[in-house]
């Protein structure tokens, strides 16, 4: 008798264990962070996508912790949480390329850094990545021309370096690649968005939507236009949505440090993920976290 009800138990246990998989598809990625591409069909349209982004994903470093810093998960951190955007901001020293954030060096040469990048695409062919590759600051003591020499970098991974100038339309298309959105002068490679970039406004550039409202005199503005940004990245009339939450309060001081406002976007946004349908596109986020990337993630499989 003891036996029988134990094993009806079990097999009650078993059954709810198999719901909760069943219909809480947020949790399972969660487990499968580092690949969770994998569980995405390879029709699926980019457009369609919520992928996690990071702003200024190198800057991990400020001066006198107050300006320079966005990021407190390194690179490799923000991919094995999911991140699948990245926004590197490079600047030409004595002919190598190193991540900066406006003139704050963040101690790290982008060839160490690309190196990574496609290991973890080597290693996890099932994910993709999309990367801006800015020029942030004029080259110091540099012979080389910055195009060129990022793009020799860039040469010696053919392998995982798509040099198409237009996105791909499907995730079968992408995987197992690094699809680069070339934000600097004479490219010859990736999506060219050297010119017609703006500053501080929201655009269309190559069939790309961009909401990049980052200096505010309050937060409402701002919260608009992640809204606005929401709702075409759920319309999907875009190859893609980039929505740019990172942001400083021009009358504060300093005024370019991010960390204020970004708290109070992360909630905003962790509420409006429970409240809206549809894809959200690329969420380009200061201050990742695991949990914002999860929640990020879940869209892709409601």
């Amino acid at each position: 008798m003891k036996k029988s009800l134990f094993r009806l138990t079990l097999s009650f246990a078993v059954i709810a264990i198999l719901i909760v998989f069943a219909v809480s598809p947020i949790r399972f990625v969660k487990m499968k962070a580092g690949s969770w591409m994998a569980n995405l069909p390879d029709d699926r349209q980019i457009r369609s996508l919520s992928i996690p982004g990071t702003h200024d994903s190198g800057a991990m470093y400020s001066i006198a912790d107050v300006y320079g810093k966005c990021q407190t998960l390194s690179v490799s951190g923000q991919l094995a949480s999911g991140v699948r955007f990245l926004d590197l901001r490079l600047r030409l020293v004595d002919d190598g390329l190193y991540v900066y954030h406006s003139f704050v060096e963040q101690k790290t040469e982008f060839q160490r850094l690309l190196h990574d990048l496609a290991m973890f695409l080597r290693e996890n062919p099932s994910e993709f990545l999309i990367v801006s590759l800015k020029e942030e600051e004029a080259p110091i003591r540099s012979e080389k021309a910055f195009s060129k020499a990022l793009e020799e970098m860039l040469g010696e991974y053919p392998d995982v370096v798509n040099t198409a100038r237009t996105l791909p339309e499907t995730v079968k298309e992408a995987r197992g690649k690094m699809h680069i959105l070339a934000r600097y002068e004479d490219a010859t490679l990736g999506v060219p968005c050297g010119r017609g970039w703006k500053n501080n406004t929201a655009f269309v550039l190559n069939d790309i939507f961009v909401q990049d409202h980052y200096e505010l005199s309050g937060m409402d503005e701002k919260l608009s236009d992640i809204r606005l940004a929401m709702e075409a990245a759920a319309d999907e009339k875009h190859a893609l949505t980039l929505n740019f939450l990172s942001a400083y309060f021009a009358s504060d001081f300093p005024p370019a440090y991010a960390g204020k406002p970004a708290q109070t976007i992360r909630a905003f946004i962790l509420e409006r993920i429970g409240e809206t349908e549809g894809a959200l596109g690329v969420m380009v986020c200061d201050f990742m976290s695991s949990d914002l990337a999860h929640a990020i993630i879940g869209r892709n499989f409601q």
